[in-house]
């Protein structure tokens, strides 16, 4: 899992599909309503194996935005 992750600049180990995870759920907390987000949450999640909420997360996309 190392293989994905990069050092910032004081030499912690990041995982940038862990940062786009966090960063598409603190914009989603102010706009709960963006769809694009949304998706990008719902690819993040199941590119780090997070299928069932990756799943869930889509479905809402979708219900929006067929």
């Amino acid at each position: 899992m190392l293989e994905n992750c990069r050092r910032t600049p004081i030499g912690v180990l990041t995982d940038p599909l862990k940062d786009a995870e966090l960063s598409y759920r603190r914009v989603l907390e102010a706009y709960p309503a963006d769809v694009e987000m949304r998706a990008g949450l719902g690819w993040s999640l199941l590119k780090l194996g997070k299928a069932e909420e990756a799943a869930r997360e889509l479905r809402l996309v979708l219900e929006v935005a067929p």
